[in-house]
């Protein structure tokens, strides 16, 4: 799990905690799957399948996957390359407290970069005022949130519609991997049903990223692949 332990932002005033770049930390750099919005779906199905998982607590919450396989790196130099990072990444460590529960209230994950991959800065400066890689951050983590309650409404019209089919997946690859469930929108599902009680403003949006998340499943056969060379070694 990319979160694990939160930290509220006000117990880090007037403190020297420093914060890194997003591939400093082991968590950035491990994790298999990511939590991923809307909008940066066109973006990143060239890299990632884009799919639905059920989290810890039953609800269908969209992902990118990176690896299958928890013990290789999915360190991709391409993704790197191309400043083509999810956006819960670009933030990381900063976070919400609970955003699928409501719960907006800014802080950072529990964690210690792997190595100091640069000197690192500051959260606030002396004025108390967030420094700009802290700024920078938070940016990232406000448009990972912003079309979250579009994102809500859209999973809940595919799902309420029948409009959501699982993704097969080689079933010993999913034993050995320990894999959870992944769900798909179908491949032409219906427009006005799937646009029920998105905002005008958003339709375009989500039209474009039900379009990248059906060609991001192009990708998990060459992930399916990469796996299996590594079960091989």
């Amino acid at each position: 799990m990319l979160y694990q332990s939160f930290v509220p932002l006000q117990e880090l005033w007037n403190t020297a905690h420093r914060i890194f770049d997003p591939l400093s930390y082991k968590e950035t750099v491990s994790e298999r799957f990511i939590p991923v919005c809307l909008e940066e779906a066109f973006k990143l199905c060239a890299y990632y399948p884009i799919v639905w998982c059920r989290n810890e607590v039953g609800d269908l919450e969209l992902i990118a996957v990176r690896q299958l396989r928890s013990e290789v790196s999915t360190l991709n130099p391409d993704q790197i390359r191309t400043n083509c990072l999810p956006l819960a990444l670009q933030a990381f460590p900063f976070r919400y407290k609970n955003l699928s529960g409501g719960d907006l209230e800014l802080g950072l994950e529990r964690t210690t970069p792997m190595s100091e991959r640069n000197i690192g800065t500051y959260i606030y400066d002396h004025l108390g005022n967030f420094q700009t890689g802290a700024e920078l951050k938070i940016r990232s983590l406000e448009r990972f949130k912003s079309n979250y309650t579009c994102q809500k409404i859209l999973t809940n019209n595919l799902l309420r519609h029948s409009m959501l089919e699982p993704v097969n997946m080689p079933e010993q690859l999913c034993k050995k991997c320990q894999l959870p469930d992944f769900f798909a929108a179908i491949e032409h599902p219906d427009p006005q049903l799937s646009l029920q009680s998105i905002p005008k403003s958003d339709q375009k949006m989500v039209l474009t990223f039900l379009t990248a998340q059906r060609l991001s499943l192009f990708k998990m056969a060459t992930i399916i692949g990469q796996s299996k060379i590594f079960q091989q070694k």
